[in-house]
């Protein structure tokens, strides 16, 4: 039995309850956890065997893409990849997890050899992912699912970490870029990612040195409630970003060779002066996390031309892992 999951209100449940995958398993839907009037793709938390399962309704290519990533990572488990499908509602099934990182850290006070630990996972399931040449082009915290169990003493343990949610993931072997689009959200993309121009593994990385930010310092850096009148969001990500991690290298306009892009990082990069400082994240002093040590392992991630980013293979080799 299939069952139509549109035109339903998040948190409703659908009129048609169950969904029968290929494994012939029958999945009892609960509730809808997101739902879009103007997509097919749609997400539902189900039940099978008093096991917990999420339903995500995508595309015809969505599902053969996440078919064919199923089939070149079913090695690792640090990849979210579904455990069941229907092709006939192009919908595949996932095991349902605890939490995104996102929202676990805003509540979840964890010391820093667990932090590293979810983080030496990410990079794991980054690195599964560019050695089959796939790049994920939408890194954020909350893409990244964390299963755990906390104790009566607020002990936390990790039990599983998984990178999520490639639905926009490409295949880019070497030589190849994605070019002409802009991809990932605007608070934790590359700088070339903003200009959708030559974007690859390394702009993954960027990303991922964000999240690793976010998980030591509890901030998210580019981040932002409201912006003052007539600032656009990419502007003010920009401004930042060329203020922590500037100033720009000649390697990035190289990379991006785009004179509209090249004229407008050039300016961002003129407006810092003696009265507008910049901010340099290497001089940053008012977080005690930030060691000196810390600081050279992010600046290995975060450098603004994507020829200097290290790999995913190399960061996981970095004596910061043992410090």
């Amino acid at each position: 039995m299939g069952v139509i999951l549109r035109q339903s209100a998040v948190g409703k449940v659908p009129l048609q309850r169950h969904l029968v995958g290929r494994n012939g398993c029958t999945y009892l839907i609960q509730k809808f956890l997101q739902s879009r009037e103007d997509s097919a793709n749609t997400i539902s938390l189900a039940s099978h065997n008093s096991c917990n399962y999420v339903l995500k309704r995508v595309s015809p290519d969505q599902y053969e893409q996440a078919r064919r990533i199923r089939q070149e990572l079913s090695d690792s488990r640090f990849i979210r990849l579904h455990v069941d499908e229907n092709e006939a509602e192009s919908t595949l099934i996932f095991p349902y997890f605890t939490e995104d990182l996102l929202s676990f850290l805003q509540h979840i006070s964890l010391p820093i050899d667990k932090t590293k630990g979810v983080l030496r996972d990410i990079l794991r399931g980054i690195k599964a992912l560019h050695d089959k040449d796939w790049v994920h082009t939408d890194l954020k915290s909350n893409n990244i699912l964390l299963m755990y169990t906390a104790s009566s003493s607020d002990e936390v343990d990790i039990t599983q970490v998984n990178v999520a949610d490639w639905d926009n993931a490409a295949k880019v072997t070497e030589g190849q870029a994605i070019t002409g689009t802009q991809v990932g959200n605007v608070m934790w993309r590359s700088p070339e990612a903003h200009a959708g121009i030559r974007i690859g593994k390394a702009s993954d990385i960027f990303s991922f040195g964000i999240i690793v930010i976010y998980a030591i310092l509890r901030i998210h850096i580019f981040g932002f409630n409201q912006l003052p009148e007539g600032v656009e969001p990419q502007a003010e990500v920009l401004y930042r970003m060329i203020s922590y991690f500037g100033p720009v290298p000649i390697g990035l306009l190289e990379h991006i060779n785009d004179d509209r892009w090249c004229i407008a990082l050039i300016d961002i990069n003129r407006s810092f002066n003696e009265s507008n400082p910049a901010k340099p994240f290497s001089s940053w002093k008012d977080f005690p996390q930030l060691d000196t040590k810390t600081k050279r392992f992010i600046g290995r991630i975060v450098e603004l031309d994507p020829a200097k980013r290290a790999t995913a293979a190399e960061l996981l080799e970095d004596s910061w892992w043992y410090s």
